[in-house]
């Protein structure tokens, strides 16, 4: 798996900036897969100090 940048269809830089408690914020991004994998299983780590979130997905 490898991300790519695909601007064309909404994807998009990291996002910058801080996320203050309570708040979210939501960004695109693609990836390019080897083949269908059923369950994609994704773990984002926000930088240094953030702790990671995992999303679970069908692909």
């Amino acid at each position: 798996m490898s991300r790519i940048f695909d601007s064309a269809n909404g994807g998009s830089e990291n996002p910058v900036g801080t996320v203050l408690p309570g708040k979210s914020t939501t960004f695109a991004f693609a990836l390019s897969l080897a083949e269908a994998v059923g369950e994609l299983q994704l773990e984002v780590t926000p930088g240094f100090l953030g702790g990671p979130a995992i999303f679970t997905g069908q692909v």
